[in-house]
């Protein structure tokens, strides 16, 4: 389970914006995150800028959570379903 929670900066005109952290939202995670690394203005908009996050840390990167593979399939015929006819060839 986790403990959601928004961080929002207010505007000069008094309206918020901010983005969805999923977990840790309590205040002596966050809160004290926040407090200890994110102080400035330049810093919080760095933040913001990433968009919704999964988890708060103290350094603004995105996490690249995908990798890209390369693979060579040199027989082909491995990608099709077996039928009666290349099934009977097989054995």
């Amino acid at each position: 389970m986790s403990t959601r929670s928004l961080i929002c900066k207010e505007q000069q005109d008094g309206t918020y914006y901010g983005i969805y952290c999923h977990s840790d939202g309590y205040l002596t995670y966050n809160g004290a995150m926040l407090l200890d690394h994110y102080s400035t203005p330049e810093r919080v908009d760095a933040l913001i800028a990433l968009g919704d996050i999964s988890s708060l840390g103290p350094i603004i990167a995105p996490i690249r959570a995908v990798r890209i593979l390369s693979i060579t399939i040199k027989d082909k015929t491995a990608l099709s379903l077996p039928t009666a006819e290349t099934a009977a060839k097989r054995t």
